[in-house]
Order: C-alpha cells, then sequence, then structure tokens
C-alpha cells in the first residue's frame, strides 16, 4: 500500500489478520486515527510509516504509535521491544512536563496583565508583553530542540537495531 496517496486507514479493520502493513509515502495526517484503526488487529507486527505527514506534522509521533499499538514488533524497520516503549513512555512525561510549565508560564503573564491593565502600571504592562513573547519564542525553540533531539535518538536507535 505504499506510495498511494492514502490519507484514511479505517476501512484496514476489515482485515484483522494482517501482520505487516508497509504504508510508506502516502498522506497520513491524524496520528490518533491512525493508532484507532490498527488497535484492533491483534497479530499485527511490522508497521513501515516513513515519508507520511505526520512524522513531520506531530510531535512525537512515533512515540505515540509505538505506545498505542503495544502489539507491534517493528516500526519503520526498527525493533520495538520493551526498552523502546519505556523510552517513548519517558519522552512523552518529559513533553507533558515541558507543556505543563508553559502553560503555567502563559497563565502567569496573563494574569499580571489583568492586573497590570487594573492599575496604572502601562510600564510594566509592556514588560509583561514582551515576556509573554519571549516565552513564546522559547516555546518554538524548545518544540525544535525536541524535534531535532527525537529524531536524533530515532537514528542512533535505527543504526543500532539494523
Amino acid at each position: 500500500m505504499r506510495n498511494n496517496q492514502i490519507e484514511d486507514i479505517g476501512e484496514i479493520r476489515q482485515f484483522p489478520h494482517l501482520t505487516k502493513l508497509k504504508l510508506d509515502n502516502n498522506r497520513i495526517v491524524e496520528v490518533s486515527f491512525f493508532i484507532d484503526a490498527l488497535k484492533g488487529l491483534k497479530e499485527l507486527r511490522e508497521v513501515s510509516i516513513k515519508g507520511n505527514p505526520m512524522l513531520n506534522q506531530i510531535f512525537n509521533c512515533k512515540t505515540k504509535i509505538i505506545l498505542g499499538l503495544r502489539q507491534i514488533s517493528t516500526l519503520d524497520s526498527s525493533r520495538v521491544n520493551e526498552e523502546a516503549r519505556a523510552k517513548a513512555l519517558l519522552n512523552i512525561e518529559q513533553e507533558e512536563e515541558l507543556w505543563k510549565t508553559l502553560i503555567k508560564e502563559v497563565a502567569n503573564l496573563k494574569a499580571l496583565k489583568v492586573i497590570l491593565k487594573r492599575g496604572k502600571y502601562n510600564h510594566w504592562l509592556r514588560d509583561a508583553i514582551s515576556m509573554e513573547e519571549l516565552i513564546e519564542a522559547e516555546k518554538q525553540k524548545l518544540i525544535f530542540s525536541a524535534e531535532l533531539y527525537r529524531k536524533s535518538k530515532e537514528q542512533k536507535l535505527a543504526k543500532k537495531y539494523a
């Protein structure tokens, strides 16, 4: 099923005995629908999804697939074992902590802006707005860094298990 411009794989459920699925270079963008479609395929062991937009558009896409599809043993030619699942879980936990921290920072700044608007503290308000812009810029840097880190880890793991 490679190179077929496939966007939706919901109908794949009709093949409960499928063991290998190669969906390289298609147009799959939604990882949660992808996982839901494949969860019921209990005999599925190998999945290949190289070249799909979801890999570039969704942070920790492969991590989510590894955790969501417990039955698979290979993803994009890389072994998926308990060590890989443990690393994937750690990545998700770190991502959640990062987002919690960023959300708290943005919430604190929004609360500060409300307080400052009520008073006569316009110079502090300007500082709070610029601080919010800085946090947004830092958030984008962290997302980019995390993505680079994820790709380098995947490459190292691929080399290790190749």
